[in-house]
């Protein structure tokens, strides 16, 4: 999705995996301006995911991959119109540094209601 409407919640998924079993997964999720994290209400948190922090301007999930796709989801909302740069999303083995991946980012733009 690349527009989305002022006041619209979205979620967003990151799916991951590594060729070998890695715990202390950290990945980070900036939010591209425009987007506010949302708390969860009841969320079930996946067993490979080991802790979850919101912040203003972030998501970060701390976990533990495999050879299996591992999928990360967050609700976040539209706050304010314009044309926003979407970070790319980064991951990294916490004491493993040499261990790490990103996706791309790209461009987000919510439009007025």
């Amino acid at each position: 999705v690349n527009e989305i409407r002022a006041g619209d919640v979205v979620t967003v998924e990151i799916g991951l995996r590594s060729d070998m079993p890695l715990d202390n997964v950290v990945v980070c999720d900036l939010l591209p301006g425009g987007l506010e994290p949302q708390l969860g209400n009841g969320e079930q948190i996946p067993w490979y995911v080991d802790h979850v922090e919101r912040r203003e301007d972030r998501m970060l999930f701390f976990v533990s991959t495999d050879r299996n796709m591992r999928l990360v989801t967050y609700r976040a909302r539209a706050t304010t119109a314009g044309t926003f740069s979407v970070p790319v999303v980064h991951a990294e083995a916490m004491y493993q540094p040499d261990m790490e991946a990103s996706i791309a980012g790209g461009k987000l733009h919510i439009v007025k209601r």
